[in-house]
């Protein structure tokens, strides 16, 4: 495993992607209902809940911790015909949403800013923010509101590109920190960037998004980072990822939630599955669920990987906290759920 000396950013390029994402919207804004828990649910294979208050649906919310990163949270929210709307407006602060109490993390949209219009065309999608949108002047708070609202927009199917106007307008940069917002973003770009201090040349590099464990704040959540890297061939892209895992964070209160003992031994892709083969255990005590599921987040983020297999000195682990080590194992469709 190679130690990186790594650097936090501030500053999201400007680069065309592709993300997974996207839906037809309005231009309206709509009031959002509230999101308290019901009885007597049911739901679907599609993520649809049935409660006695209405249906719901399985999303992906994302909000910012105490060191403004920008944090995905799975929530229930009412089924509309609005979702991209209906998402966003749960990520102002003062919205609706009802789920943030004791986790440490709160909205990245200030309190008043409003959704003026949301417009997909293709694989694009425009959003107007309001002028209170513009109220954040710390450049990590305004870089961690772009990567939320890009992130958010890029989680509906097709959209792979976001474009932001404040108040009905294309800024070329935010004040005072001079971020970027007049071209398209995308995830390309990357979230909660880390630059290794050895790139000189950013479009010579390989970026890497990792899930690492975060619990400073008393709650327990992943959170994703992604590192811009000296340039690494294609074929080593596993390889650096774990070990871009197992290395932690810059930023405090993240650390790796694999064994730091744990050392990749050998690793092998066919196709989109990953056989991994590590020295001991790659989780510690009672955290097998939450190791497995990082490591599969972050290679399929990293290497399109769908699934893993894992090994500890070429033979199965034994079954623990429900994973059964003998069948591959697939990144979860939602991360840090909240119940």
């Amino acid at each position: 495993m190679r130690n990186k000396s790594l650097m936090t950013v501030a500053v999201l390029a400007v680069t065309v992607l592709a993300a997974t994402g996207c839906g037809t919207i309005g231009t309206e804004p709509t009031s959002a209902p509230s999101n308290q828990p019901s009885t007597g649910t049911v739901t679907t294979d599609k993520g649809i809940t049935t409660t006695s208050t209405g249906k719901t649906a399985a999303r992906t919310l994302y909000f910012v911790d105490g060191n403004n990163r920008v944090v995905p949270m799975r929530v229930e929210l009412p089924l509309t015909n609005e979702p991209m709307n209906e998402a966003l407006q749960y990520m102002v602060a003062g919205g609706p949403e009802t789920w943030l109490s004791g986790t440490g993390l709160h909205a990245p949209m200030p309190t008043g800013t409003k959704i003026l219009g949301i417009n997909p065309s293709g694989d694009l999608v425009k959003v107007s923010l309001s002028a209170e949108s513009l109220t954040l002047k710390d450049a990590k708070q305004q870089q961690a509101l772009i990567n939320a609202v890009t992130w958010e927009l890029t989680e509906f199917p097709n959209i792979k590109q976001v474009q932001i106007e404040f108040n009905g307008r294309i800024l070329p940069t935010l004040s005072p920190s001079g971020i970027p917002t007049g071209g398209t973003l995308s995830r390309d770009s990357g979230i909660n960037l880390e630059v290794a201090e050895d790139v000189v040349n950013p479009a010579d590099s390989t970026k890497v998004t990792v899930y690492l464990d975060e619990n400073s704040s008393g709650a327990h959540y992943l959170v994703p980072v992604t590192r811009i890297l000296p340039q690494t061939a294609d074929e080593d892209i596993v390889k650096e990822t774990v070990s871009s895992l197992h290395e932690g964070a810059v930023g405090a209160g993240l650390q790796s939630p694999l064994s730091p003992s744990a050392e990749l031994i050998n690793e092998s892709v066919e196709g989109k599955t990953a056989t991994l083969d590590f020295s001991q255990s790659i989780y510690q005590k009672n955290q097998a669920t939450e190791a497995v599921h990082a490591l599969a987040l972050s290679l399929k983020a990293s290497a399109g990987i769908d699934q893993i297999k894992i090994l500890v000195n070429g033979k199965v682990p034994m079954q623990t906290e429900g994973i059964d080590f003998s069948k591959v194992v697939t990144a979860p469709t939602y991360v840090n759920e909240i119940l």
